[in-house]
């Protein structure tokens, strides 16, 4: 391999950069300078070229790309233990710091800021090795705004916001903020902890998290010896299995004697539950009151409230008397936000997911939340919308609740809550987050009256629409400011007017009046400053769609999206069409037929599909060849052990993903998808002979024929336009045959096929003639899994169908397409569905190693280029496929191996290798470097020669080191060790051994026979046989007059013993034969059906042989 050092090419713009560059680098060669004590460790040359070629490729912030260049040998410096000192100031490299930060080369977080000061810092609980950069100098904390303070002057942080020192009122307390801690006097208030949505926590202490697992966890119990109360609640999951549509709670309570009541709120309803054979009476422990839209438990004597919504909230208070007596989700009540993540074991810890399987119960039992979900990566779409929306929080409405309670945390829920936008009406998480945030509202004396009768309304409660608000920015500041506007309001400037509006960070400009579109906003420039008026999107309108297909599909601007209709035609299994419109056939024929092609010609689109006999009895697509405009692509199936799905576009073969003329072609290992963004449609096959094509119906309506038939139209369709009855189809398809110059047999298949005309298929069986079968796979259709999603497709017909292939056909290639098929379309309508597992292994998808299945992905795995991340693309619809496990991302684009990191390191065959791995290569021992992220390489060195055993022989390797190496025989390109025995099927009577003088052949001679192939009996070598003459029944082919088709006959066929002896006669001895032949003893009458060219099928009559004896 040799110099792995990289060639870093000096390409500079202009000769002024170039001088530049070797005047500044070179102080990292400056054998006298500050970076001369590290050259013995560090090779300066590599730093040096990348520092001329950073900054000479530079078109701005040349001093800026020098001191990055010189900050890299630093860093590689002090990994190797050089201090190199102050370099920055030397090199007129120290970084200029905000406010009154200051700068240093070992700079620590670790109780650095004024919030450290009121409890444990979780900085301090990580890593906090000396960095440099920016930060307060010893004996000032970072305070807020971004500034250092010495203690005195540090703000203290109250639910609202924060204050700086001195007296204050807080919840009708009198607090003084000292020293950013609070020195509060007088009855603390009540502890508040409240959960809603999709797992939205707020402690007793005021800490937000979120962690949503659907089992049955602990919010609150006491904490002490006699276990007076605790309170559980469980989620209870929308019917997608990913978002929580309510949430039942149990409550359970006990008295001083042990007397024990479990409250059961579900259904929007309470159960009491008493211990067996208890006399205690509970309604003096407890009492249950409806307000509004309210159940409240009020525990009186525990200091206990519960408050319900009935749906996903559910909020708990808690007297003073419990300060610090309890645990849970809830946190334990003793006033520090910092430490409110005590698990189940009193360990405090940092990661929600940690914290809340602490919790979980025990009975019934329920697998930990391995992985945090959000619903706006769940439906990525709603981002936007859920925003938008969100910002009442933050709006007028809400003005006068601000100064007392913080919308920032309502506000974040929200926008989760609000993600699940396909589900308004079933899970109402933005009215379920709004109400939150007035209800904390309500608890500091500000009601807002926030519900309309266009937003959350309840029952009769009505609000007269308040006037709608835009927003104005201004943007002559570095960052941009915002401010409330109400129409017909002059609001007075913060900056100094000036004629046009001026983006500094972008370098963009507006004349005064300009109007644009950005974003999602529509912008104007008045008097210097851009007022901004978001985007309303339209309710999108849902269409009535053959098959349901109806799409969300975002604008040209990403802004709103607009529901349109797809038309999607499948053939799957042994085929089984169902066409645009819906009408399911069946069609068994092996020749290529069009499935898709433009009546009128627009966008130069066909689609065809290749059927062949996958199984002796059965037919399946092999493939599809799609023309789009001057491109030919095909997909199709190899069969092999692990069948794949190969890829060639312009008879070229490529590796997904890839994208060129106007295809794009993605891949998850067992399924390909070609996507045409262009008309917004696609194909997609999967290697278990699936197949799915998916037209946009604005781009195709009434404009295709095909077996698929037209978009938006009629099913069995002919060329010449004419439609036939829904049940034709079958026929009707034998017209879109297309010539095959590899299948020449295809040229005498049938082309027009009337409705009234019985064509028997080959092979000769229907489809909805199935003989009984036990086929457990194809029940699986059935299963309950399946229930959420199955309502409106034909199961059954999938449940025949599957069926088919699998009794009829034998085809068990295909018996998992049915079950595919039915899984897309819950993806389709947004449910997840793992089916796989109850297949038994049948239908499992086998990865490459290092990588896992998943049957529903949003976002193809990340991949490295050029030693960098590039972040996968979240995709419009739900995968299945391999993919890497989480933290690891594929090594490069087209790799089927997952690494942790992304380097430019190569192994020896083009492999991408890890940082610190260690190989062989080319007579060079490698590694790969943390420094560089690159190859670096040395000779290996030699070895003694070793001594050989009499077995062996000492040869010299490719290196030209010597070793020993076993003796061996070779035979058709497999090696055999001294004294193994081996036979070659294709010559039975030979026997081959290996001997240390090479390879011996022996050959056994066998006696002379002569019978018929059908009466010889071989050895189990297939080397000599014996003949088989006793008088029996055979089986012969024959055909019957012009009938193309061969029947099995039985005869009589065999030798019977004869012979001749001496008589007497009046002439004297005469010798008389004893002739004896193999016939029929008993036969029955029986009849055969032959199918013969031209004509229906004909009845024959004939003796068929039972038994056979010599006569």
């Amino acid at each position: 391999m040799g110099d792995c050092t990289p060639n870093n090419p000096h390409v500079c713009i202009n000769t002024d950069n170039e001088r530049f560059a070797k005047d500044k680098c070179s102080r990292l060669t400056n054998t006298s300078g500050v970076f001369a004590q590290c050259h013995d460790y560090v090779p300066v040359n590599t730093y040096f070229d990348a520092c001329i070629q950073r900054t000479c490729q530079a078109t701005s912030g040349l001093e800026e790309r020098v001191c990055v260049g010189l900050g890299n040998y630093a860093k590689a410096c002090a990994s190797q233990g050089i201090e190199i000192g102050d370099w920055r100031t030397e090199t007129a490299c120290t970084p200029s710091c905000d406010s009154n930060l200051r700068f240093d080369y070992a700079m620590q977080a670790c109780n650095r800021t004024c919030r450290s000061l009121s409890g444990p810092d979780p900085t301090c609980d990580m890593p906090d090795d000396p960095v440099e950069g920016c930060g307060c100098p010893s004996g000032t904390h970072l305070n807020t705004p971004l500034k250092c303070s010495p203690r005195a002057l540090c703000h203290c942080k109250y639910p609202g916001g924060t204050t700086p020192p001195g007296p204050v009122v807080i919840d009708g307390r009198q607090c003084i903020c000292r020293g950013g801690q609070w020195d509060c006097k007088g009855d603390p208030c009540p502890g508040v902890c409240e959960v809603f949505g999709n797992g939205q926590y707020k402690t007793f202490d005021s800490k937000w998290y979120r962690f949503d697992g659907h089992c049955q966890y602990t919010l609150v119990e006491d904490a002490g010896t006699k276990e007076l109360f605790s309170i559980k609640a469980e989620s209870v999951p929308c019917c997608d299995e990913v978002l929580t549509c309510s949430r039942s709670i149990s409550v359970k309570l006990r008295d001083e004697k042990q007397n024990e009541v479990t409250l059961i709120l579900r259904d929007m309803n309470v159960t009491e539950k008493l211990q067996e054979k208890s006399n205690f009476s509970a309604q003096s422990l407890y009492s249950v009151h409806t307000v509004g839209l309210y159940i409240i438990i009020s525990v009186t004597e525990l200091g206990i409230s519960v408050i319900w919504d009935k749906q996903t909230r559910v909020k708990i208070e808690l007297q003073t008397r419990w300060n610090g007596k309890v645990r849970g989700l809830c946190g334990n009540f003793d006033g520090k936000l910092m430490n409110d993540m005590l698990t189940s074991s009193s360990t405090v810890v940092f990661n929600t997911l940690e914290f809340g399987n602490s919790w979980k119960a025990a009975v019934p039992p329920c697998s930990d939340v391995t992985k945090e979900l959000f619903p706006c990566e769940h439906h990525s779409y709603c981002a936007t919308w859920a925003q938008r929306r969100c910002m009442i929080l933050h709006s007028d409405t809400f003005k006068d609740c601000h100064i007392k309670v913080d919308p920032t945390p309502y506000y974040q829920a929200c926008i989760l809550e609000s993600c699940s936008c396909d589900f308004e009406g079933k899970f109402l998480g933005f009215c379920t987050a709004a109400a939150a945030y007035a209800d904390a509202c309500t608890t500091q004396n500000v009601c807002i009256k926030w519900r309309t009768p266009d937003r959350c309304p309840v029952y009769c409660d009505y609000y007269n629409e308040e006037g709608t608000t835009t927003t104005v920015t201004t943007t002559t500041t570095k960052e941009p400011t915002t401010r409330p506007e109400t129409p017909g309001v002059t609001l007075p400037a913060t900056t100094p007017h000036i004629p046009e509006c001026k983006d500094p960070q972008r370098n963009k400009s507006w004349p005064n009046g300009a109007q644009w579109t950005e974003g999602c906003s529509n912008n104007t420039c008045k008097g210097g400053v851009i007022q901004i008026t978001p985007i309303i999107c339209p309710t999108p309108v849902i269409p009535v769609c053959p098959r349901g297909t109806a799409k969300l599909v975002k604008d040209k601007q990403g802004c709103c999206m607009s529901r349109y209709c797809d038309c999607q035609c499948d053939v799957y299994g042994d085929p089984h069409y169902t066409t645009f419109e819906g009408q399911n056939f069946d069609f068994l024929e092996n020749c290529t037929y069009i499935l898709v092609e433009e009546r009128i010609s627009r966008h130069h689109l066909k689609i065809s599909v290749d059927n062949y006999y996958c199984e002796p009895s059965a037919s399946c697509v092999k493939g599809i060849i799609l023309k789009y405009r001057n491109n030919t692509a095909i997909l199709r199936v190899l069969p092999e052990k692990k069948p794949v799905v190969e890829v060639i576009l312009n008879h070229v073969t490529i590796q997904p993903p890839y994208q060129a003329g106007g295809l794009r072609f993605e891949s998850t290992g067992n399924m390909v998808y070609l996507y045409i963004e262009e008309i917004r449609s696609y194909i997609s096959l999967s290697a278990k002979n699936t197949l799915q094509v998916n037209l946009a119906m604005e781009h195709f309506l009434n404009n295709t024929q095909g077996q698929c038939g037209v978009c938006g139209g009629a099913s069995c369709i002919r060329r010449d336009g004419s439609v036939e009855n829904k049940d034709c189809c079958d026929k009707t398809a034998y017209e879109w045959i297309e010539d095959d110059p590899l299948k020449p047999y295809c040229q005498q298949a049938p082309r027009h096929v009337t409705c009234s005309h019985e064509i028997t298929p080959t092979p000769p069986i229907s489809p909805t003639k199935i003989p009984p079968c036990m086929a457990p796979l194809c029940e699986l259709l059935r299963h309950e899994v399946f229930n959420v999603c199955s309502s409106n497709i034909d199961v059954e017909k999938l449940v025949s169908n599957c069926k088919f292939d699998y009794c009829v056909a034998h085809n068990n290639a295909t018996v998992c397409s049915p079950l595919e098929r039915l899984a897309d379309h819950c993806k389709k309508m947004g449910f997840c569905v793992a089916w796989r597992n109850l297949t038994k292994g049948i239908c499992d998808i086998t990865c490459p190693e290092g990588m896992i299945f998943n049957e529903c992905r949003r976002t193809p795995s990340d991949f490295c280029h050029g030693g960098v991340r590039v972040p996968g693309t979240i995709l419009d619809t739900m995968w299945s496929g391999c993919f890497c496990p989480d933290g690891q991302l594929l090594a490069e684009k087209h790799k089927e191996i997952c690494v942790s990191e992304c380097t430019n390191c190569k192994g020896p065959l083009g492999q991408p290798m890890p940082v610190g791995a260690i190989w062989e290569s080319n007579c060079h021992m490698c590694t790969c470097s943390n420094q560089t992220l690159t190859e670096k390489c040395w000779p290996k060195p030699s070895a003694t020669p070793p001594t050989c055993s009499p077995g062996s022989a000492l040869i010299s390797d490719c290196c030209n080191n010597q070793i020993c190496v076993e003796k061996t025989c070779e035979y058709n390109g497999t090696k055999y060790k001294v004294g193994e025995t081996w036979r070659d099927p294709h010559s039975p009577c030979l026997t081959f051994n290996c001997t240390r003088e090479g390879t011996e052949i022996e050959r056994r001679v066998c006696p002379q026979q002569f019978c018929s192939e059908d009466l010889r009996i071989w050895d189990e070598h297939h080397c000599c046989y014996s003949c088989n003459t006793t008088c029996g029944v055979r089986l012969s082919r024959m055909t019957v007059e012009n009938c193309t088709q061969e029947v099995m006959l039985p005869t009589c066929e065999g030798n019977c013993a004869s012979g001749s002896l001496w008589v007497r006669s009046g002439k004297g001895p005469q010798l008389q034969h004893n002739q004896v032949c193999c016939k029929e003893r008993d036969y029955e009458i029986r009849e055969v059906y032959l199918v013969c060219s031209g004509a229906p099928a004909t009845k024959y009559t004939y003796k068929h042989i039972t038994s056979c004896e010599c006569q």
